[in-house]
C-alpha cells in the first residue's frame, strides 16, 4: 500500500479522495487551510499560496493526489490553479515521488467544433482570446484558463513521475442528481435537452484511486510519462429524461416539462451572443468519450443511471433531497 498526500482533502471532492483511497488500504496525509476534515488520517494545515518548504508535506509519500483549486474567487485562481499547481508539481519530481495526479477539468476543452470529445480533442490555448473558444460566464472563462495553464505547467516539468492528469465532467453527489426539478419552467424549455454530463463523486474517486494503483505498478510499461484522462459516463442521460423518469415514478409536478426548444435553437442564441466565428458546442450538447479510461480495466462502481434511479427511489422513500454543491 502507498502513502499518499492529498491537498484539499477537507474539501467536497477531496473527502471522496480520502474515502476511497481508505478503503483500499492507503495511507493519507491530507492538507487543509481552515478545518481539517472529519476522516481519521494524518491532517497537515497548509496554506500552498504562502508555504514555502512543500517538500516537506511530501515526506515519506509515494504519491501525490493534487485536489486544491480555486473556481469561484477569479484574483487567486492564477494564484492556486496554476502557480500552486507548478510549485507542486516541481517539488514532487525534485523528492521524487513516483506518482502524481492533478484534478484538471473538462472545461479545458472549452466549446469544441465537434460534439464528440476525447482526450485526442484539442484543449484551448490559454494564450489566445478564451471568449471565441469557451462560451461561457467570465469567471468559468478564468477558471478554463487557469486549468488549461496548469496542464500546461505539469507536462513542461514531469520527466521521471508518472504523472496522470484527470478531466472530470459533472462530479455531483447524491443529492444533486434531482436538483433540475428546481429549475424555473423558462429553463426547463430552454436547456432540458442538454445532456447531465453527471459522474457519481464516488465513481470519479474511484476512477482515480484505480489509475494512482495502476500508475505506482508501473502498468502498461508503454505508457506515456504524461497521460490525460476524461472522467465522465457514457450513460449520461439529458435533463428531460431524468426528469420524465423521476415524473413518472413520483408524480410530482415539479419534475414536469411541458415542452423543450431543439437544440438549433439553443446553438444560434450562443452563435448570436458570442458573435464567434465557427460553430462551437456547449457541455450539453457534447458526447464526452471515457473510452480510454474503461480501457485500463476501470469498471464504475455506481454509473449516473443507476444513481439517478437511487435518487429517485430515495425520494419516494421519504429521504429527500439537500441542496449542496460540490465543486
Amino acid at each position: 500500500m502507498a502513502k499518499v498526500l492529498v491537498t484539499g482533502a477537507s474539501g467536497k471532492a477531496g473527502r471522496y479522495i480520502v474515502d476511497a483511497l481508505a478503503a483500499r488500504g492507503h495511507s493519507i496525509r491530507g492538507t487543509y487551510r481552515a478545518q481539517p476534515g472529519t476522516a481519521d488520517i494524518e491532517w497537515r494545515q497548509a496554506d500552498l499560496t504562502h508555504t514555502d518548504d512543500l517538500r516537506a508535506l511530501m515526506a515519506d509519500c509515494d504519491a501525490v493526489l493534487h485536489f486544491a483549486g480555486e473556481l469561484s474567487k477569479r484574483a487567486l485562481m492564477d494564484a492556486i490553479n496554476v502557480d500552486v499547481t507548478q510549485r507542486l508539481a516541481t517539488a514532487a519530481q525534485d523528492y521524487g515521488v513516483r506518482y502524481f495526479g492533478h484534478a484538471s477539468s473538462i472545461v479545458v476543452y472549452g466549446s469544441p467544433q465537434s460534439r464528440f470529445v476525447d482526450e485526442q480533442t484539442p484543449r484551448l490555448d490559454p494564450h489566445a482570446s478564451i471568449v471565441r473558444q469557451y462560451h461561457a460566464e467570465p469567471y468559468m472563462r478564468d477558471y478554463a484558463r487557469t486549468k488549461a495553464l496548469g496542464e500546461i505547467a505539469i507536462e513542461r516539468i514531469a520527466s521521471t513521475m508518472t504523472v496522470d492528469i484527470y478531466r472530470p465532467a459533472v462530479v455531483v453527489e447524491d443529492d444533486q442528481l434531482l436538483q433540475s426539478r428546481h429549475w424555473s419552467i423558462a429553463r426547463k424549455i430552454c436547456a432540458s435537452y442538454r445532456r447531465t454530463q453527471f459522474m457519481p463523486a464516488t465513481d470519479t474517486a474511484a476512477a482515480i484511486v484505480h489509475l494512482l494503483e495502476r500508475g505506482l505498478a508501473g502498468l502498461p510499461e508503454t505508457r506515456a510519462i504524461v497521460e490525460h484522462f476524461n472522467l465522465a459516463d457514457a450513460e449520461a442521460q439529458t435533463f428531460r429524461d431524468v426528469m420524465r423518469k423521476a415524473y413518472r415514478a413520483t408524480g410530482n409536478k415539479q419534475f414536469s416539462v411541458p415542452i423543450s426548444i431543439p437544440a438549433i435553437a439553443d446553438l444560434g442564441g450562443n452563435f448570436a451572443r458570442y458573435r464567434g466565428t465557427a460553430l462551437r458546442y456547449p457541455l450539453g450538447m457534447l458526447r464526452i468519450s471515457a473510452e480510454k479510461l474503461l480501457a485500463t480495466g476501470f469498471v464504475p462502481p455506481t454509473g449516473a443511471e443507476r444513481a439517478v434511479e437511487e435518487a429517485i427511489s430515495l425520494m419516494l422513500a421519504g429521504g429527500g433531497q439537500k441542496e449542496t454543491r460540490l465543486r
